[in-house]
């Protein structure tokens, strides 16, 4: 009779009080004793410390605290999902960056930043990146001047913030208070730094969007309005000839 082998899975298994019924029924009592004798950690690739092993034991034991973790699983699983569905997602954390940190430095006591991040599909190198990013606080865009020296200066932001809420220019596009500043010769910076500035600031300008019109000229009667159109034509001797038509607004007639 040939001797049976089995997957290290089913000895942990067993050793947590984890395995089914359905399992151990085809496994002999002696295999199952052995097992149950046996120092995992003595397994090639395991090594678990007594008190892990001792709260894995209590958890498999207790089945309400173990429906418990399988809940918290699948519903944190979901949250995830749903949060990575969100527009802007890596932005939100960017932007939130300390708070997301916090969560990660308490999370990763009990599980690693790896894990952590590819359960959330955050990039690491992106996490990393903000990590070791210095913030400035005498920067409004939060930017080391030292890195990025082209920024406006404290007073500066002051006066483009000013001009930004100024009632005076409440309808104006962000370009037209730009340009009006620069007539002013107030402040001279270009369109853009002031869309980044008002970005940051929260600033958003009303939009006024003019209604194209859908119908054109309609006459109510022959010969009210005429127009004329001009088409150039290529004959066989490749010289160019003005064709002008004088056409009826209400028949769509040529009437030339």
């Amino acid at each position: 009779m040939s001797k049976s082998s089995y997957n290290t899975n089913l000895v942990l298994m067993h050793k947590f009080n984890a395995l089914p019924p359905r399992w151990r029924k085809h496994i002999p009592r002696g295999t199952l004793h052995n097992w149950k004798r046996r120092d995992i950690n003595r397994i090639y690739g395991v090594n678990i410390p007594t008190e892990e092993i001792e709260l894995i034991s209590q958890l498999i034991r207790h089945k309400r605290l173990l429906k418990l973790a399988k809940g918290l699983y699948h519903l944190s699983k979901g949250l995830s999902e749903l949060v990575f569905l969100i527009n802007g997602y890596e932005k939100i954390l960017a932007h939130h960056f300390p708070l997301f940190k916090r969560m990660i430095n308490n999370a990763s006591r009990y599980i690693s930043v790896a894990m952590i991040l590819k359960w959330l599909q955050v990039n690491p190198g992106k996490y990393y990146y903000y990590l070791r990013a210095k913030k400035c606080p005498g920067s409004t865009l939060q930017m080391c001047r030292n890195r990025y020296p082209r920024q406006l200066l404290p007073q500066e932001v002051v006066l483009l913030k000013s001009y930004l809420t100024n009632k005076q220019y409440t309808h104006w596009s962000t370009a037209s208070i730009c340009f009006q500043a620069m007539r002013d010769q107030k402040l001279f910076a270009s369109v853009s730094t002031w869309y980044t500035y008002a970005k940051r600031f929260g600033i958003e300008r009303a939009r006024i969007k003019k209604k194209r019109s859908t119908t054109g000229i309609r006459a109510n009667k022959p010969l009210e309005v005429i127009h004329m159109d001009i088409t150039q034509y290529k004959p066989a001797d490749l010289q160019k000839v003005f064709i002008y038509l004088i056409v009826d607004n209400y028949s769509r007639a040529i009437l030339n």
